[in-house]
């Protein structure tokens, strides 16, 4: 999936993790444990034995005295209730962000010591309330929701840390790094899933407008949740405007010049996405995601021995490296037994995708293979005849870039 965004490096998502503690490692970070619930927000101490007690943050220097490990430190908590969903880092500070259901906490990443924790739910919200709040909103329809944590992000520009809940319809708040208890108020706008289970993937990248360089922009894919009479207002996938005044509002250019795509209404209710991961490389903005059906064979080879002379590939040149696996079934997203690691060379996946925007305009083809896009003319143009499309369709051909994969 390629999405227009014309961008220049490369890029990340925020990484969901399911579990309920972490350990830090010298190259990685990694989650196994869970959260406290503390119901009275004044029980929360930096000194309090759910954040610092001898079982949960400590080091494991001891231990490594007979061994040699690559885990430096470990957090845990005892209450197994809440999971963690992201962590973050940050490079300039060396902080370690982490996010929960109804938490967020700052964490000094020598010692993984809880500097700042912010309660974020439970609250009283429902999917039927605006995103600001549930103000006259009939109560049989209001209830206590937990606020699972769906986008945390290092802002790195504005040095803000991003942070989205699934309650008040996935709206979003901006905290100081250096002290997440501080934050700005909530910006009242739909944005990620309202609901625990649902993907959103978020990262931030640069942008181009017709040539001209933006700033950058928090680029957003969230399934369709069907919760609620808000959800129109979230985008399949979209690019939201990181500045002051206009803060995570949809990039809108024009009539028909919107930096969004929807599925097509029609099909909306089954056609529903699971993303995956999300980054930028060189002049676009990929998705992976979960489809009801894989072509992965009609596109695949089996490496050789030799994986650069096979991939004809450079120093320094960037691919995307995939796992993949079969589904159990055709129509859900859980794995199956078999799996495939997989390599797609990023030039070759662009080349493929302009020869097929060539083929579509020179009457090779007669599809964009777009019907579920919502907005898009998916019916290629005549030979000859002039066509205007937005730069932010999709093309979706099968003569994809040669895939190599390991199956497992």
């Amino acid at each position: 999936m390629k999405y227009d965004g014309h961008h220049r490096r490369h890029g990340r998502s925020s990484s969901s993790i399911r579990s309920n503690d972490f350990q830090y490692r010298r190259r990685d970070i990694s989650q196994t444990g869970s959260i406290p619930v503390v119901n009275d927000p004044a029980e929360i101490s930096m000194d309090s034995s759910i954040f610092n007690d001898d079982s949960s943050l400590n080091s494991v220097n001891e231990q490594n005295k007979n061994k040699r490990s690559p885990i430096l430190k470990t957090y845990s908590t005892s209450n197994k209730n809440i999971n963690f969903t992201h962590i973050e880092f940050d490079p300039i500070t060396g902080n370690v962000y982490v996010g929960a259901s109804n938490w967020i906490f700052q964490l000094e990443s020598r010692s993984l010591r809880v500097e700042h924790a912010v309660r974020t739910g439970p609250i009283r919200d429902s999917p039927v309330c605006p995103p600001s709040d549930c103000t006259g909103v009939d109560l049989n329809f209001v209830q206590i929701t937990n606020n699972i944590n769906k986008i945390l992000l290092v802002e790195p520009y504005a040095r803000m840390l991003v942070v989205c809940g699934s309650v008040h319809q996935g709206g979003c708040t901006r905290h100081r790094l250096d002290d997440i208890s501080q934050h700005e108020d909530l910006v009242p706008l739909p944005v990620a899933a309202n609901d625990e289970n649902s993907s959103t993937i978020a990262f931030v990248g640069p942008a181009r407008y017709f040539g001209v360089q933006l700033t950058p922009i928090l680029y957003v894919a969230a399934t369709d949740t069907r919760l609620g009479p808000y959800r129109d207002m979230v985008p399949s996938i979209a690019g939201r405007s990181l500045e002051s005044s206009r803060l995570f509002t949809i990039i809108d250019r024009g009539f028909a010049d919107s930096a969004r795509v929807d599925i097509s209404s029609n099909i909306r209710d089954y056609f529903l996405v699971h993303y995956v991961y999300g980054f930028y490389a060189n002049d676009y903005v990929y998705f992976a995601q979960v489809q009801r059906k894989s072509y992965l064979r009609t596109m695949e080879e089996l490496a050789g021995t030799d994986l650069t002379e096979s991939l004809r590939l450079e120093s320094g040149s960037l691919v995307l490296i995939g796992v993949f696996t079969n589904s159990r079934q055709d129509h859900t997203n859980k794995p199956g037994g078999r799996s495939a690691v997989c390599v797609f060379p990023i030039a070759q996946i662009e080349q493929s995708f302009t020869e097929n925007i060539h083929l579509c305009y020179n009457g090779s083809v007669f599809s964009r293979n777009m019907d579920y896009i919502a907005g898009s003319v998916n019916q290629c143009p005549e030979p000859g005849v002039g066509g205007f499309f937005f730069s932010y369709l999709f093309f979706f051909f099968f003569g994809f870039p040669i895939t190599y994969c390991w199956y497992l």
